[in-house]
Parts: C-alpha cells; sequence; structure tokens
C-alpha cells in the first residue's frame, strides 16, 4: 500500500499540494507510516473564480487542519507582501476560526507564528494587531492573541489586559 505522498504523487491530479508539501517539508512526513488522514485539494481546487491568492490561502489552512504545523502558517508570512487585500482577509478569518478552537494542537503552531512572522515584525503588526483584536467580542480569542503577544510593544498588551479585564467583570 503506497504512503500518502507516494499515492497524491503517482495520480497526477495533486501537483500543486505536492509544491505546497515540498516547501514546507512534509513530503518527507507523508511518505512515512502514519497513521494520516489528510484533506488533499486537486489542482482544479486550486483554481477558482476567486482571487487564486485567497483560494490558496483557505487551501493552506485546509491542509493545516490534517497537518498542523508551523511551515504552513510560514509559507504565507513569507508571500505576505504578494497577497491581496482579500487573501488577507481570508488569512485573519481563518486565524481567528482557529485561535478560537479548543484544540491546542492547532492553536499552538498558529500561535507561534503570529508572535515570530507578524507580531516580531513591525511592518505587520499594526495589521495583524488590529486584525486579531479590534472590533472582536470573542474572549477566548482574545486571550490567545494575549497569550502569543510577547514581541508586542506593552502599549498594546496593556489595552487588551484592561479589555479582557472589563470583558471578565460584565461577565462575571
Amino acid at each position: 500500500m503506497p504512503t500518502i505522498a507516494e499515492a497524491v504523487r503517482d495520480d497526477g491530479r495533486f501537483t500543486t499540494l505536492i509544491t505546497l508539501l515540498n516547501l514546507v517539508g512534509l513530503v518527507a512526513t507523508l511518505d512515512g507510516p502514519g497513521p494520516f488522514t489528510v484533506f488533499a485539494p486537486t489542482d482544479d481546487a486550486f483554481a477558482g473564480e476567486r482571487d487564486s491568492l485567497s483560494n490558496k490561502v483557505s487551501l493552506i489552512f485546509e491542509v493545516y487542519k490534517d497537518i498542523p504545523t508551523y511551515w504552513l502558517i510560514a509559507l504565507i508570512a513569507l508571500h505576505w507582501d504578494e497577497l491581496s487585500k482579500d487573501a488577507r482577509d481570508v488569512f485573519w478569518d481563518e486565524t481567528k476560526k482557529f485561535l478560537s478552537q479548543d484544540d491546542t494542537s492547532l492553536v499552538n503552531p498558529l500561535g507561534y507564528a503570529l508572535a515570530v512572522d507578524f507580531f516580531e515584525d513591525g511592518r505587520k503588526l499594526d495589521e495583524a494587531w488590529n486584525a486579531l483584536v479590534r472590533n472582536s467580542p470573542n474572549k477566548q480569542l482574545l486571550e490567545r492573541v494575549l497569550k502569543f503577544s510577547e514581541p508586542v510593544p506593552s502599549s498594546y498588551v496593556d489595552k487588551l489586559r484592561t479589555r479582557l479585564k472589563g470583558l471578565h467583570e460584565t461577565h462575571d
């Protein structure tokens, strides 16, 4: 029985997925014994009506659901300046969705990527912080952002702590 990597490589309909998996170093993992369950989008899934970059960001998060690894998010961060506004909006929507989940195996690699690739980068910090924090009533999301906010300036963090304290008081 072939490994997952062998099966998608041999099929011929998954060249984009194989390229993405190679970029983040996961082909070797999927050549291993597993067990693995992988959502494997075909090349057709990467070509849609939507902005193709938005589509690719969505598909990276689909892969992330099955293989939550820092490198998938780092791949997006590496190409951040090339992303359209729509693709960035998809990224932030997906990020908020994952950070709001209870499954820490999905939260922690993403949180680490936020800290290293967005919060430490002065060019990305304001956009990241505003996309995640501004107008969010989701207490769990805000607490998760705070958890990974070590590189963020104290003025940002202090405002978020005050806001969370207010949320705790109104829900107690």
